[in-house]
């Protein structure tokens, strides 16, 4: 076990994982989890008599980093059904398994509708407009593995075996793609949310009915086939710590961060992921990519996935939803610098943290920076070093400033700059007590060694001087005190 896994345990030990101090950011994670308790907004999805039942005051988050650093709080293990949680899923299944059958956006559109998510309108070319709304999703499903039975097709996306009376010719295993996908955690079905919704699906056969009006679907698809197919996926059930483990695998490019297994290609990652920053939260994505600006997909059922590129993925779930059918504890995140735009802009104009930043790594990039321009002889980069705040008197191990490498190498203008501008001494030592000046004499390079000399005499007259004034002001002090006595 340990020789399988010696590369992730000494990154542990090393604390080389995406997020160096997790338990700082559990910490954080926790506090706002709390704060979340507070928000009452929201109410029960109604539509479908399953999801009115649910309690509005569940609340429950899971977060799986790339490594698998993983924190659950709250009724994480509570199961819901993923309804539209499960669109980029069926849209990366289509996309990685059926393109050898069809071209998935010759069917359906990449641009976000503006419209709530039940509406049935198609955009100008008579498609709809992205894979995550309804009327996208329904036409998705009937791109996977159309010509197979419909128990085959749901097998396709199914692994664990379930066996309903009332519908043995449809189901026999729950999703095994999706399985994988949460590696091989749990991931079953509600087949009593699957009938609720068939029961009370008279608008999604309306729109069922536009669709093949428009011939939308592939030639001979089945409309009820269709539906019932659709229905199944809405009906597949997860909880949040499975939630979360397939938002990270989306993070991590396609491989499942607890099995490392690659189920989806980087081609498809990359499709999905821009899809669910455009259009993942129906009419409220414009907004959320302004405020959030991560990956996101939310359901009616109150689940809420989320991903950071990279580092992790979050899975929420709250039933009660906002006007927009939007979990109402969404904002999560905002303590944190994971907003694409705000950990790119350099330097950062946010106080938000950045929980990925090792301990070291801001001093050692400031170090290599102003090192390399210094031995390069780079006074622009330098310069440009020094406007952003850097410390220009790091030392590296050996306890050498950029002087010393300046000097060494003979690069006057560098010299100058470090001097004249930042203040760096000519006379600090490093380990083996050599200075800059004494640098520029072993290396024979006689204007640097002049103008550090020069630098050595004016560093002496100014401290010579800053005593004098020193003392002269001691001298004042005192003089000043004695002649109030006098004059008591």
């Amino acid at each position: 076990l340990i020789e399988a896994n010696l590369s992730f345990i000494s990154r542990i030990l090393e604390r080389e994982l995406i997020i160096p101090n997790w338990t700082d950011f559990c910490a954080e994670i926790e506090a706002m989890f709390n704060a979340c308790k507070a928000v009452t907004d929201g109410q029960v999805a109604t539509y479908i008599p399953q999801l009115a039942r649910c309690d509005p005051d569940i609340w429950a988050l899971s977060v799986c980093t790339v490594d698998g650093q993983r924190f659950s709080l709250g009724s994480a293990a509570t199961n819901f059904t993923m309804q539209a949680s499960q669109f980029p899923l069926a849209y990366a299944v289509a996309l990685n398994h059926c393109q050898d059958e069809f071209n998935v956006h010759d069917f359906v559109g990449f641009e976000p509708s503006g419209l709530p998510y039940r509406s049935m309108a198609l955009n100008c070319d008579n498609k709809p407009h992205n894979p995550l709304i309804g009327t996208g999703a329904m036409v998705v499903a009937s791109l996977i593995k159309p010509h197979l039975p419909l128990s085959d097709r749901f097998d396709f996306v199914s692994e664990v075996s379930y066996q309903f009376y009332l519908l043995p010719s449809l189901l026999s295993r729950a999703n095994w793609w999706y399985k994988e996908f949460a590696g091989s955690e749990y991931v079953g079905f509600n087949n009593a949310a699957f009938l609720s919704e068939r029961s009370s699906s008279d608008r999604n056969v309306a729109i069922g009915h536009i669709l093949r009006e428009n011939k939308c679907f592939p030639a001979d698809s089945s409309l009820a086939e269709t539906l019932d197919f659709y229905f199944q996926m809405c009906s597949i059930e997860t909880n949040c710590e499975s939630g979360s483990l397939m938002a990270a695998t989306l993070a991590n490019s396609g491989v499942c961060p607890v099995t490392n297994q690659c189920v989806m290609s980087p081609q498809s990652v990359r499709s999905t992921l821009s899809l669910m920053s455009s259009t993942g939260m129906y009419d409220f994505s414009g907004q959320f990519a302004f405020q959030v600006g991560l990956p996101a997909k939310s359901a009616i059922s109150g689940c809420l996935q989320l991903v950071v590129p990279g580092v992790c993925g979050f899975c929420m779930y709250s039933p009660a939803l906002d006007k927009l059918s939007n979990p109402a504890k969404a904002e999560l995140v905002n303590r944190f610098n994971f907003h694409n735009f705000e950990g790119r802009l350099k330097p950062s104009s946010t106080d938000k943290l950045d929980p990925c930043v090792k301990p070291y790594e801001a001093s050692a990039h400031e170090a290599l920076t102003i090192f390399y321009a210094a031995f390069h002889n780079d006074v622009a980069a330098l310069r440009r070093a020094y406007l952003r705040g850097y410390s220009m008197q790091l030392k590296d191990y050996d306890q050498r400033t950029a002087l010393h490498i300046a000097a060494s190498e003979g690069h006057l203008a560098t010299v100058r700059f470090l001097t004249d501008v930042c203040g760096l001494s000519p006379r600090e030592p490093d380990r083996w007590g050599f200075t800059p000046l004494l640098e520029a004499q072993r290396f024979s390079w006689p204007a640097v060694e002049a103008h550090l000399a020069r630098a050595v005499r004016q560093d002496s007259a100014n401290s010579t001087n800053a005593s004098s004034a020193v003392a002269a002001e001691v001298i004042g002090e005192a003089a000043d005190e004695t002649e109030g006595t006098s004059q008591v």
